[in-house]
C-alpha cells in the first residue's frame, strides 16, 4: 500500500486530518480473514477537519474499488462517507453500489448503540448491566440494493429485491422501532416472502 497524510495530533484529539491511501490488492486468506481467495484494491482519501466520534464531520471517499472473491472480479465506481455536525443535529451518509444510509439526529458515535440494546435487554436478555440511559434521539433510514458485488460481500445471500428499512431511537423514551420492506430475500436455502 501507498500512504500519504497529514494531521494535527494532540492528547485530546485530531484535527484536520487529510489522506491517501493506495491498496493495491489486501490478500485476506493469507491473513486468515477467509478461507477463500478474497482480495481488495481501492484508493481511500479522507478530509476530516476533527476526529471527534461526539461531532462528526468531513468526507471519505473510496474510488476504484475491486473486489476479488476467488474467479469473480467486482468493480464499483465509488464509495462516499460524508459527516456534519450542527446546532440541530448531526448528519451521517453512505451512498455506495450496494447500500444507501442516513443518519440523522442526536448521538455520540462512540456509544451509539448503547441505547438501543438496553432497550432490547428488557424484552430478551443480552447480559447488560444496568446503566445510565443514553439521551441520543435519532432516525436511520437504509436501502439495500441487489447487486452483484452484495452478493459476493454476503455469499449466504443467493437472491433479493430491494429491501428498505427506518430504525427510530429515542432514548428519553426508551423508545426503539424499526420498519423493514423487502418483497423477496433468499439466504442460505432459506426465503423470505413479502416481508413488511
Amino acid at each position: 500500500f501507498d500512504l500519504s497524510g497529514e494531521a494535527m495530533i494532540n492528547k485530546q484529539s485530531a484535527e484536520n486530518v487529510r489522506l491517501k491511501l493506495t491498496l493495491d490488492s489486501i490478500l485476506f486468506k493469507p491473513l486468515g480473514l477467509s478461507a477463500d481467495d478474497f482480495r481488495l484494491h481501492g484508493i481511500v482519501s479522507a478530509d476530516i477537519p476533527v476526529a471527534d466520534m461526539n461531532n462528526p464531520q468531513g468526507t471519505i471517499l473510496l474510488n476504484d474499488l475491486v473486489i476479488k472473491n476467488n474467479e469473480q472480479r467486482y468493480q464499483a465506481d465509488s464509495i462516499t462517507v460524508k459527516a456534519a455536525s450542527t446546532d440541530s443535529g448531526k448528519t451521517i451518509s453512505l451512498i455506495s453500489p450496494i447500500i444507501t444510509a442516513v443518519l440523522n439526529g442526536a448521538y455520540n458515535l462512540a456509544t451509539i448503540a448503547n441505547g438501543p440494546m438496553q432497550v432490547i435487554n428488557k424484552y430478551y436478555n443480552l447480559g447488560i448491566q444496568d446503566s445510565a440511559a443514553a439521551e441520543d434521539k435519532w432516525k436511520l433510514d437504509m436501502v439495500i440494493i441487489p447487486d452483484s458485488m452484495l452478493f459476493a460481500l454476503v455469499p449466504s445471500l443467493a437472491g433479493s429485491d430491494t429491501i428498505r428499512a427506518t430504525a427510530l431511537f429515542n432514548g428519553a423514551k426508551d423508545s426503539l422501532g424499526l420498519l423493514v420492506n423487502a418483497p423477496l430475500i433468499k439466504s442460505s436455502g432459506q426465503t423470505i416472502d413479502s416481508l413488511t
